[in-house]
């Protein structure tokens, strides 16, 4: 059986233009969408203890993902603000990770066993868990790290080292300015770069060749957790592959865009949205930012 491990950030992601919550955040979407595709996955994390942790926990209780090494602190689960224009999203606010940005990572040998234990472990720039990387490196375990669009040349060298495998967001850049940043990245280690690029679809960088991939038309009601669904649909099909080779990589892209246009027909990362009622000031939030 084919284990993944999401470790850092679970948010909520309030959709202030429909009144609606939905259960999302990188490395918990990566685990969602791996027990989806079949595998075994795990969620190791910090959630608050209002009523978006609440939901969170109850979303990856029904779809099975195991939480057993995820710690609870008392404060504000982390959650973001957004509203939808043509299909794509606009982050209006944060509380920047609420109790998670407070809380250091203190993995016990417990916890660094239950990692051991997975395949792969995904994590992220928005998981405050940089410093502990050369730990998680040192467990042996395959180690995917989403870099987003956090590229600067100090945060590659602080974490490219640690990663196995590397996504960036690249959409917007032109190809050639992508591919130099891939280049970047790979020199720092990584045996794997993947680069999401939007509409124009991926490409990969493995054994100094490259490889693309466009995207799979579908009618796109939200793009919340498309680059999560990509990432983790990857993994799955390398993991299932056995290996990371040219050829397998080159399967893994198609996966991931087949399986990152189902999302994109969802509402937020993977549904399960409730209504809730608006504060004031995401009230004079919405309203600043109307239009």
């Amino acid at each position: 059986m084919i284990r993944i491990l999401g470790l850092g950030d679970n948010v909520v992601d309030r959709f202030l233009d429909r009144g609606r919550m939905y259960p999302g955040g990188q490395a918990m979407n990566v685990a969602v969408y791996a027990s989806m595709l079949g595998a075994e996955s795990g969620y190791l994390g910090v959630f608050g203890t209002d009523e978006m942790a609440m939901l969170n926990k109850a979303v990856l209780k029904e779809l099975h993902v195991d939480t057993s090494h995820a710690v609870t602190e008392k404060g504000e689960n982390a959650f973001a603000c957004v509203r939808i224009v043509a299909g794509e999203r606009v982050f209006l606010g944060s509380n920047k990770g609420g109790v998670a940005r407070e809380r250091k990572w203190r993995f016990s040998k417990e916890d660094l066993r239950y990692i051991a234990s997975f395949q792969v472990v995904h994590t992220d720039q928005n998981s405050y868990i940089e410093d502990d990387l050369p730990l998680l490196h040192k467990t042996g375990v395959l180690i995917s790290f989403d870099f987003s669009w956090k590229l600067d040349s100090i945060y590659l060298r602080k974490c490219a080292p640690y990663a196995d495998i590397a996504f960036l967001s690249l959409a917007g850049m032109p190809e050639e300015d992508a591919k130099e940043k891939m280049l970047e990245t790979a020199a720092f280690g990584p045996r794997l770069v993947v680069g999401t690029r939007g509409e124009q679809g991926s490409i990969a960088l493995i054994k100094e060749e490259w490889l693309s991939q466009v995207i799979i038309p579908t009618q796109v009601t939200d793009t919340m957790g498309a680059g999560d669904s990509f990432a983790a649909a990857c993994l799955v099909a390398l993991l299932e592959s056995g290996k990371i080779t040219v050829e397998s990589v080159h399967t893994a892209l198609s996966a991931a865009a087949e399986f990152a246009a189902k999302t994109c027909t969802m509402e937020g990362a993977f549904g399960y949205g409730q209504p809730f009622i608006l504060t004031q000031s995401e009230r004079k939030m919405i309203e600043n930012n109307h239009g």
